[in-house]
């Protein structure tokens, strides 16, 4: 039984469902799958590790809290997780080729979070808030727009 992702429409953002024989294959297809969205489907090579330490007692709250790991690693250190082995993140740092392809993933929602089993697997999908790259880099911002009511700012 192989693991995998795929990203999946959703309303805001992105989403990604993901699929493993055991839970550290769910968590491995899971991790890169945020890869595959960051970085637009060219996820390097990468076998540098770093450590992963699992908080939760639900597997909904590991698989968040290993999502977040990545997204703590890629804003701190620009270093992109793509998967988990041996209870460690494997990764690297994140190529400019990369980030020009991809999406900066800001955050894992909890709405729409479901790990089930199917079979012999595990599944889970969930959602991420998303903004493109050049605007996490202090590129141009869109400006803000007033309505013709007053919002009071």
């Amino acid at each position: 039984m192989s693991a995998g992702h795929r990203i999946v429409p959703h309303p805001a953002d992105v989403g990604i469902e993901a699929w493993g024989p055991t839970e550290e294959a769910l968590l491995d297809a899971a991790v890169r799958g945020l890869a595959d969205v960051t970085t637009g489907g060219r996820i390097p090579t990468s076998t540098e590790r770093r450590a992963l330490v699992l908080r939760g007692d639900t597997l909904e709250e590991r698989l968040v809290h290993a999502l977040e790991a990545c997204i703590v690693e890629l804003d701190c250190d620009d270093w992109l997780a793509v998967g988990v082995e041996g209870g460690a993140l494997v990764g690297g740092l994140l190529p400019a080729e990369a980030r020009a392809e991809g999406t900066h993933v800001k955050a894992v929602t909890w709405h729409g979070l479901a790990v089930r089993r199917e079979g012999e697997r595990l599944v889970a999908a969930c959602s991420s808030t998303c903004r493109p790259w050049s605007r996490h880099l202090g590129g141009e911002r869109p400006t803000r727009r007033r309505s013709r009511r007053r919002r009071g700012w």
